[in-house]
This record gives C-alpha cells, structure tokens and sequence, in this order.
C-alpha cells in the first residue's frame, strides 16, 4: 500500500505573510502532519536593498527572523528535535524537518518612475514591465519565469500521491487597504498551479479576504501567535529599532475568511 501524504503549499508576496495571515491554516497542518511548502516571491527588503550584503541586512534579518519563529512553532507543536538544512541555490532555501522555505529573493519595493505608485511584483504580473532583478542582482525573473519557479519548486517538492492545498493571500478587492503585491502573488500562484500535474486536485484556499470579516481564535492560539511574532521581529527591532511601529500586533489572535 503506498503512503498518501497532504502537501500544503503557501505563495506568499513577503517573510511574514504566512506567520501573520495564515497562522492557523499553518498550525493546522503541522498538527495533521503535512509536508509544508512556503514559497516567498519577495526577500521584503522594504526597499532597502541588499545592503552591500551585509549579514545584518534588513532582508537577511527578516527571513532569519521566520526561521527562527517556523523552527519555535515546529518544536511546540510537535515537540520534536528539528533538523535544519541550508541549500545554495538561486533561491533562499531552507528545510526544517518536513518544512521548506523558499525566497526568490525579488525586491519588495516601489518601482520610480511611470508607475511609481505600484510595486514591482504587481507590475511583473500585469506585464508592465519586462522583468525583476533579484537584490543581489544574479538573476532576473519574466513573469513566465516567475510563474515556471514556482511551479518548479511545488513539483520538486511533492510527491505523486500527494493531495495539494494551496493557501494565498487576497484577491478580493473588498479590502482597498491590502497591499497590491499579496494580490499579484496570488494571482502568479494561481496560474503555476492551473494545469500542475493532470488528474490531481489543488485545493484553493484563500486568507486575508475582507479585513472586517475576521476569524478571533483561542486565547491559547492568540498566545501562539503573539509568541511566534515575537520571535519574528526580535532581531529586525533591535538592528531597526525606527521600525517599531510596524509591528502589526493589530493582526496577533485572527486569521481571515478562507473559501
């Protein structure tokens, strides 16, 4: 008899994203044992840029910081020994037992000039512009491109007999005040998953729908959660601490409609 095991897959614009609006769907398939894909089109550098490449590197802080807050979470729920691999390839990759994050490492930030008030992701995707550059600068991504890595990363990390769940930021514009990337992340997501692999089903589902129509967890899961931020900003507050007021603690405690 072969092992049937779940695949939750999240395509997400930013490190943060998932821990902030979608923490129980990621809580609950750690619990129910899933393998876990987390795919980051952006390295949320907030326009900073590499910074020379610096260890201390607002995007390195940022990415480290879900790292530390995935590796927490891991160990609370399943209270087991976590294994952490780092592998040099053209993307951030990191394995934490049936974990993997992935970073293209995009840059999060608003394109000067024509189109100065849309970000990069969303015009890559509306084809407004012919590609991105990674930050460092070593690679650059089509929309096609982008589209062809993401799939390409779902497929190296599924197995045959995996039934796929993937978990997106809004596409609804019933909230005016959600970021124009989680949509343009969404919207690439959906389009490398369309045709993924023939006769499999991928389960849609979508956080952070409408910002008035919120899902008030636990007290315990809103301990969890404010736990895991914790540890997420810990290192970018005491490198930034001009960013404090941006913690988004306003969020800590709920997670949005899921179709």
């Amino acid at each position: 008899m072969l092992f049937r095991t779940n695949h939750s897959i999240f395509v997400v614009a930013h490190p943060d994203d998932v821990e902030l609006f979608a923490f129980r769907s990621l809580v609950n398939a750690i619990k129910l044992k899933h393998k876990i894909t987390i795919i980051i089109l952006t390295a949320g550098d907030d326009g900073k840029g590499n910074q020379g490449g610096s260890d201390n590197s607002y995007w390195k802080l940022r990415v480290n910081g879900q790292k530390n807050a995935l590796k927490f979470l891991l160990h609370r729920i399943a209270d087991t020994p976590i294994t952490e691999k780092h592998f040099d390839t053209d993307t951030w990759h990191t394995s934490l037992n049936n974990l993997s994050i992935y970073n293209l490492k995009l840059p999060d930030q608003r394109h000067h000039g024509q189109f100065k008030n849309e970000n990069q992701l969303t015009l890559i995707e509306r084809n407004q512009i012919d590609f991105i550059s990674t930050i460092d600068n070593l690679k650059k991504y089509t929309k096609s491109d982008v589209i062809k890595k993401i799939r390409e990363i779902i497929t190296i990390d599924s197995g045959i007999f995996q039934e796929k769940h993937l978990h997106i930021t809004s596409l609804s514009t019933q909230n005016s005040n959600d970021h124009t990337d989680h949509r343009a992340a969404s919207k690439l997501a959906i389009d490398a998953t369309k045709n993924l692999i023939k006769h499999q089903n991928i389960h849609e589902h979508q956080t952070y729908n409408n910002i008035k129509e919120n899902i008030n967890m636990s007290t315990e899961e809103q301990f969890l959660h404010a736990a895991v931020w914790g540890i997420y900003n810990s290192k970018i507050q005491s490198e930034y601490p001009e960013l404090s007021g941006r913690l988004q603690t306003v969020y800590i405690g709920k997670e949005y409609i899921i179709k």
